[in-house]
């Protein structure tokens, strides 16, 4: 099997920092490893190369979860490989990518399989830190680090459910707005705009207050949103609203010093 190689390796301050032994463990990997990047390390070879026992441990300690992630199954991936190997991302099409597409299914590995209409690279290096994650590729990934959100496209994020744990106690008061349960997962989409708004607590328990009025007054005029998104991208607005409707409809239990909110998106 022939497969790209790194010459700037022996340029890298941690390449070369590495012991002659540890080199040859890397290299091993490297060659070894199935067209995703994952490997389960024969003992033999490693101790044939090194022409002893092997500390494995303190190499996977100097490589780092950037570069080698422990897998679920016990087995290592190369989280920089596919990255390397196919610099403009795993084809859902194409045939030379099979035998890659048919690991990442096994061994769940959150890389995206491209379409052909599909754009979007693949994000740069490892954003699982080692984690082992659920991921159904072609259809929805659930990722455990946010920055690595970023990456995926506006369509990607729609569809993409975020792990449970990203969801906080104040995310799902407002989803509870919304009849959202607390085993309901929100998108990549939504956590990132809750990220990008960054609701203070008290303005959390104001827009709760407001939503209890169209529950006990009936809808009226359109002062309520219908979706979750739409709250949080117009949140600055919604608590203006909140203040106002507030202060009209229970008089003398809402202050509003400022008169309106003063912060922004």
């Amino acid at each position: 099997m022939k497969r790209f190689t790194e010459t700037d390796k022996w340029k890298d301050a941690w390449f070369l920092d590495l012991s002659p032994e540890e080199k040859c463990i890397w290299m091993y990997l490297t060659d070894e490893c199935d067209p995703a990047g994952v490997i389960e390390p024969c003992a033999r070879i490693l101790t044939a190369l090194v022409g002893g026992d092997v500390d494995f441990d303190s190499f996977l300690q100097k490589a780092g979860a950037e570069r080698i992630a422990r897998l679920g199954c016990g087995k290592l991936w190369l989280a920089k490989f596919c990255d390397f190997q196919y610099p403009n991302g795993v084809s859902a099409k194409a045939k030379f990518h099979s035998k890659v597409r048919e690991s990442v299914r096994k061994h769940a590995l959150p890389i995206p399989i491209e379409c052909p209409s599909n754009t979007h690279s693949i994000p740069k290096g490892n954003p699982f830190n080692g984690a082992q994650v659920k991921v159904e590729v072609e259809d929805k990934v659930e990722v455990k680090d946010s920055p690595s959100w970023k990456r995926l496209s506006k369509a990607e994020q729609a569809r993409t459910k975020a792990p449970l744990e990203a969801v906080s106690e104040s995310m799902r008061r407002i989803g509870a707005l919304f009849n959202r349960r607390e085993s309901t997962a929100w998108t990549v989409a939504e956590v990132l705009v809750w990220e990008s708004t960054d609701p203070a607590p008290e303005e959390i328990d104001l827009i709760c207050r407001f939503y209890e009025l169209k529950d006990k007054q009936g809808d009226g005029p359109n002062l309520w949103k219908s979706d979750l998104t739409t709250l949080l991208n117009q949140w600055v607005q919604q608590l203006d609203r909140a203040r106002s409707e507030l202060a009209k409809r229970q008089p003398g239990t809402f202050e509003d010093p400022n008169g309106a909110t003063r912060r922004g998106l």
